[in-house]
């Protein structure tokens, strides 16, 4: 047994503590002094171009008078020391997206600056944004460009030093010293003792598939996919939303110009904590997102890995399983090519389904642990529905085909029981999603009804798709139209068609050999398999489906790409593959089963690497976002949660009142506004309007008295508050939700920490 002792004597082990804590020191040392203003209007050089300096407007004024287009204001701050910076500009604008201002280096030293360009906006009032210095910057400039005719005042523009910095330095230092403390035990622990060689496969390939499967990140940009922005615009609104103390968010106020858009009532944001916690701690949008996508390549290898392995009880199934998921071209392509953060993340919990309904359909009903096998699939599901709705959606369909096909089994008092508690679970543990979720979807019409009109079936792949082998990055889905010419990669991939193939050679030649009980199980996963993959084509006729009834018409359609369906056809596939594998691995030492893993593995990783490096070499759309708010606030794709008949005609607004009402003062912050007014004496309609879309958990009270007032839909959507006669005071607005949205939040958490003790107590009385 190896004792604390021993490490403690290493001296290497001690020098390595004593660096990793001298960082951490610097890094606390650096939060000390806060945040500090390096520079202003009034300590930088200055230079104006085509505008000038009015007094009366205190600042720098350029209209279309002064018949000039470019750089019209140049500030030159002092040398700027190594870190993280915010520029804040107070300005008055009219035009909305046609200037910008930026921060740059004159000398253009490679790597030293780091920031983009920042559009303005009309009515915005105040804007700022992040950039970083890596060394030391002697030529660092603040340029505002101007464009069009409308006026543009520039009253203040400071340059704030955050400790973002040593914020930076202290997450770096403990994420670096838990890998390289782990590495290190871990080489003196194999140094000492003998350690297997499947174990040490284990405990380092599957990081290493985490590696192989994210070597696209290891680049200093971010390849665009066609939902990027939107993605990367629900990280950093998720990230504002904790910084305001909207948790969990519901409305994010960044969108849409301060209106607000229910995102994150619909598309769950669970899994998106971790990247927006790096925004928050300082680090750009960069690493945030590729650490996002690594954590999700390492958590689908591992779980991967526990799921196979459990089915089999056999480590290098686990193993094979764990590759041919992780390394699976459409898994690939949804990361890479589309950037389609809800779908991949989801992928990631499909072998917990695949392994709970195994133990579930397979499993001894008698024995004690059968009773806890509903807790994979519920694990499984929740984190699917609370990743990807319609993946769920999916899963969930394929599930029901998974009954019908084996209903003998699901009538078992055991095993319905099993099902209802998977069910109940699921409910359970994501029912602070699903209550506001349906709450909202059933308060009001939204966009995505307007779908029910489309016809999806000309999305679909071709069969020659289904047996695609060399998954290059490509850019062409609509196969009906351009052919296979520049094909995405949609396909289980050449090894596990390999897998697949070799499962029904080893079916028919070692009819002896087979387990039962695994063999009826590949049987009903080809099966679903290849229903999954008629599904996607283009010969399914989900045209006709969509025509049955209203229902299918508005179902039907919210698929949007029947290709969707092969992240099904991916997790059948692979472990039909598995059972194959598992088949050849039982006889024993051989020629033909080590090249059978030689084979398999080494498609798997060669293809893997082709499809990566291919989409390295041909993907041109490449973004370095330093700034997130360059990103602008309105990447809604296709607004799907916006009321319907909203006209997306947004600006930074204010207050709109009716007749006879006088607005005296107005305040908004986020999703928070106080207007002062006076509304006149006599019968009439009175009410104001506020720059917020209108979603369901809106309050309007006086905000001396807490007399409520009415809210209801104004012109596009809008808040408005209906007012009494006479009325002068403060109004205050702001979007609270629904107090049973926190009664669902508490059953979730009672549900996880019910869970959590319950495995805490079986552990210790393991242990006992």
């Amino acid at each position: 047994m190896w004792k604390k002792s021993e490490v403690w004597k290493n001296k290497k082990f001690r020098l390595l503590l004593v660096l990793e804590v001298i960082l951490l020191l610097i890094g606390i040392v650096g939060l000390i002094p806060g945040d500090r203003v390096v520079g202003d209007e009034s300590t930088m050089r200055v230079a104006v171009h085509g505008g000038e300096y009015l007094e009366e407007k205190q600042g720098y004024y350029i209209d279309g008078s002064y018949d000039y287009n470019g750089e019209f204001l140049t500030m030159w701050p002092e040398t700027l020391r190594p870190g993280v910076y915010r520029l804040r500009l107070v300005l008055e604008a009219s035009d909305n997206e046609v200037s910008f201002f930026e921060v740059k280096s004159s000398t253009g030293q490679f790597r030293n600056l780091l920031s983009n360009s920042v559009n303005i906006y009309g009515g915005a009032g105040e804007q700022s944004c992040q950039f970083y210095v890596c060394g030391v910057e002697k030529d660092a400039a603040i340029a505002v460009n101007y464009s069009g005719g409308e006026p543009l005042l520039i009253k203040k523009i400071e340059v704030v030093h955050t400790n973002a910095g040593s914020r930076i330095l202290i997450c770096l230092t403990l994420a670096g010293a838990l890998l390289v403390n782990t590495l290190f035990l871990l080489f003196c622990y194999m140094k000492k003792y003998t350690v297997p060689l499947e174990t040490k496969l284990v405990w380092f390939g599957i990081p290493g598939l985490a590696v192989l499967a994210s070597l696209p990140l290891f680049v200093d940009y971010m390849i665009i996919g066609a939902d990027s922005v939107f993605h990367w615009m629900r990280i950093e609104a998720l990230a504002q939303s904790i910084a305001q103390g909207n948790i969990p968010a519901r409305i994010e106020a960044l969108w849409l110009y301060g209106h607000g858009y229910a995102n994150s009532v619909f598309y769950c944001d669970t899994f998106l904590t971790l990247p927006a916690l790096l925004r928050l701690l300082g680090f750009d949008m960069n690493t945030a997102h590729g650490t996002y996508v690594f954590a999700v390549n390492l958590a689908t290898a591992v779980i991967a890995y526990k799921c196979f392995r459990g089915c089999f009880q056999d480590s290098r199934i686990g193993m094979v399983g764990s590759m041919l998921y992780t390394l699976a071209p459409y898994r690939i392509y949804l990361i890479y090519n589309r950037d389609a953060l809800g779908e991949y993340t989801a992928m990631t919990f499909l072998p917990l389904l695949i392994y709970g309904f195994y133990q579930i359909f397979t499993g001894d009903v008698e024995e004690k642990e059968y009773k806890r096998n509903w807790l994979f699939p519920a694990f499984g599901f929740s984190g699917i529905i609370q990743s990807h709705v319609l993946s769920c959606e999916i899963v969930g369909g394929f599930t029901l085909l998974l009954c019908l096909i084996l209903i003998k089994k699901v009538l078992r008092r055991q095993t319905f029981l099993e099902l209802v508690k998977v069910l109940a679970g699921t409910i359970a543990f994501s029912f602070w999603f699903l209550v506001p979720f349906l709450d909202m979807s059933m308060s009001g019409q939204y966009a995505f009804a307007g779908n029910s009109g489309d016809l999806i079936q000309n999305r679909g792949i071709l069969p020659a798709n289904i047996f695609y082998t060399m998954q290059a990055a490509g850019s062409n889905s609509r196969f009906h139209e351009k052919g296979l010419l520049e094909t995405e990669p949609i396909g289980v991939g050449m090894a596990v068609l390999l897998g697949v193939g070799a499962f029904w050679l080893v079916r028919s030649l070692l009819r002896e050999k087979r387990d039962s009980r695994l063999d009826r199980a590949a049987l009903t996963a080809f099966f679903i398999g290849v229903f999954a993959l008629i599904a996607s084509t283009s010969y399914f006729p989900w045209n006709a489906i969509q025509s049955w009834n209203k229902v299918t018409g508005m179902l039907v359609p919210m698929l949007q790409f029947p290709t969707r369906l092969t992240l099904v056809a991916v997790i059948c596939m692979t472990f039909v593959t598995c059972v194959g594998a598992a088949v050849i691995l039982k006889q024993g030492e051989g020629f033909w089963r080590n090249a059978f893993l030689v084979i398999l593995c080494g498609t798997a990783l060669v293809f893997s690497l082709y499809q990566t490096n291919d989409i390295l070499l041909k993907k041109s759309g490449l973004i370095r976002l330093y700034t997130a708010e360059a990103m602008g606030n309105s990447g809604i794709l296709g607004g799907e949660y916006l009321p319907e008949g909203v006209v997306r005609n947004f600006g930074y607004d204010s207050a709109v009142p009716s007749g006879g009402v006088e607005i005296l003062s107005f305040e908004k912050k986020n999703l928070d506004t106080v207007t002062q007014l006076k509304v006149a004496s006599g019968e009439g309609e009175y009410w104001v309007e506020l720059p917020m879309l209108l979603y369901k958990g809106y309050r309007a009270q006086d905000a001396e008295t807490g007399e409520g007032f009415e809210v209801q839909a104004g012109e596009n959507q809008m808040v408005r508050v209906l007012l009494p006669e006479g009325y002068n005071g403060t109004l205050h607005v702001w979007y609270a939700g629904m107090w049973y949205w926190r009664v669902a939040e508490l059953v979730s958490l009672a549900a996880a920490l019910a869970v959590i003790v319950s495995g805490v107590k079986k552990r210790m009385r393991f242990r006992a």
